[in-house]
C-alpha cells in the first residue's frame, strides 16, 4: 500500500486519472509517518515506487503542501521533510522550499497560539517585557 501511495504521489501528474491534491497530501502524510518511524522501509518503498531519491518525494509533497489542511498534518509534514534532509542527501536540492515550508508552519503555530513564543522575544536580555 505504501508503494502504491508513493507511486500515486510521485507520478500522479503523468496519469490522466490522477488523484486529487487532498488525496495526494494524505498519501504524503502516510509516507512521512513511515519516514519518521522506519526510514529503511520508506527508502525501500520509495525505490520500489520508482522514486530514485528523496528529492523527487520532497518536490512532489511540497507541490501540494497547500492541500495539507490540518495543523497537526502540517507539523508532521515539516518534521518529515526535515528528516528527509538527513536521510536522503538528494533532497538537499529542495532545502530552500523545505525550510520555507517549516518556517511557515512555525509561524502559523505561533499565530494560532498553539506554541509559546521563544524565550527572550521582546527584550534584548531575555527577561519578560
Amino acid at each position: 500500500a505504501l508503494v502504491a501511495g508513493l507511486r500515486a504521489l510521485l507520478l500522479s501528474n503523468a496519469s490522466p486519472n490522477s488523484f486529487s491534491d487532498l488525496t495526494r497530501a494524505d498519501l504524503g502524510g502516510v509516507a512521512g509517518r513511515t519516514l519518521l518511524t522506519n526510514p529503511p522501509v520508506f527508502a525501500a518503498a520509495l525505490s520500489a515506487a520508482g522514486g530514485s531519491d528523496g528529492g523527487a518525494f520532497a518536490h512532489a509533497w511540497l507541490a501540494i503542501s497547500d492541500s495539507i489542511l490540518l495543523s497537526s498534518a502540517r507539523r508532521l509534514a515539516a518534521l518529515s521533510l526535515v528528516s528527509l534532509l538527513s536521510n536522503h542527501p538528494s533532497s538537499f536540492e529542495a532545502m530552500e522550499q523545505i525550510l520555507s515550508f517549516c518556517v511557515s508552519v512555525l509561524a502559523e503555530e505561533e499565530q494560532a497560539g498553539l506554541t509559546p513564543p521563544p524565550k527572550g522575544r521582546g527584550s534584548p536580555n531575555g527577561a519578560p517585557p
